[in-house]
């Protein structure tokens, strides 16, 4: 006998789609653009490190002297002091590649100017627990 669905499958049922749900997480504000605004409108539109103008202020281009990443150092996330005009590579090597720039003149600065943070920072820290 000859059964003409045999060859021909079922067709699929039709998808559903679900209704998305709203995103829940909000992110809180820090106060970082506020501060980056500031330093935009202070200094110079150029890198401190190696003087390449920047046209725009993207936070790429401020790179944070003490790390804010882990917090390890808190209060100093906002320090005017703390943060530096750069560009993106800069800002690369200065996050990922210390090494490659430890010995190169152009970046002594930022060792010294990062030395005397970590100083001031400890004293902040004995002063306020």
């Amino acid at each position: 006998m000859y059964k003409p669905n045999r060859l021909k499958p079922d067709p699929k049922p039709e998808k559903v789609l679900k209704a998305k749900k709203p995103y829940k997480y909000i992110r809180k504000p820090t106060g970082e653009a506020e501060v980056f605004k500031m330093i935009w409108e202070e200094r110079p539109h150029k890198s401190q490190i190696g003087g390449e103008k920047i046209t725009e202020a993207k936070p790429i281009n401020f790179l944070h002297v003490l790390p804010k990443a882990k917090n390890k150092y808190p209060e100093f996330k906002l320090l005017k002091q703390n943060i530096v005009l750069g560009t993106a590579e800069e800002h690369r090597l200065w996050d990922e590649g210390r090494e490659t720039i430890r010995n190169n003149p152009k970046w002594q600065w930022m060792f010294e100017l990062e030395e005397t943070l970590i100083a001031k920072y400890k004293q902040h820290r004995k002063e306020y627990p």
